[in-house]
């Protein structure tokens, strides 16, 4: 029998969770966007990629490759390896992803790595604190990379910040 979709309160319960660890995603998305203005990845590109791929360690490679003018393919390569544990990660999970496989994959997007451990606090995993986690997290990361990449073009020398280190 599949999960059922979760209360309200219970993906509250999720968003409330993940608040202490709020300032990191919203901190790294903006360092990135700035970081992506500077390789010439543009507003539009750098959102898209935060809205689809949502891991930070495989965008900021990404945007070091390409801004050290390394090529799409190594860039997909790098993102990929980056983001291999994701494999291991949502085969813990997957039995609790409600819904149907449509459903199931546009879920499968708020799996990172601090939504899978908040929500396997208990024991057990739980979709709700999942659910809400990631939320509040896609959505910090994804505004956050928006508003770097336009900070990031307002910006003479970015690296003169310590964009070019913050991640590392």
């Amino acid at each position: 029998m599949p999960p059922e979709v979760p209360s309200a309160p219970r993906i509250r319960d999720g968003v409330r969770a993940a608040l202490p660890l709020a300032p990191a995603p919203f901190l790294f998305g903006l360092s990135f966007g700035v970081l992506a203005d500077a390789a010439g990845i543009g507003l539009a590109a750098a959102t898209v990629m935060s809205a689809t791929t949502f891991a930070g360690s495989a965008q900021f490679a990404v945007a070091t490759i390409f801004e050290d003018g390394g090529t799409v393919l190594a860039a997909i390569l790098a993102a990929v390896f980056l983001n291999a544990r994701y494999i291991a990660i949502g085969v813990s999970v997957a039995s609790i992803v409600p819904g149907g496989q449509p459903a199931r994959f546009f879920r499968a997007q708020l799996i990172v790595d601090e939504s899978w451990a908040l929500s396997g606090r208990s024991g057990r995993f739980e979709w709700p604190i999942l659910a809400g986690a990631g939320l509040l997290l896609d959505v910090l990361w994804i505004g956050s990379t928006a508003l770097g990449s336009v900070a990031g073009g307002a910006l003479e020398d970015p690296d003169s910040l310590g964009f070019d280190a913050a991640f590392a």
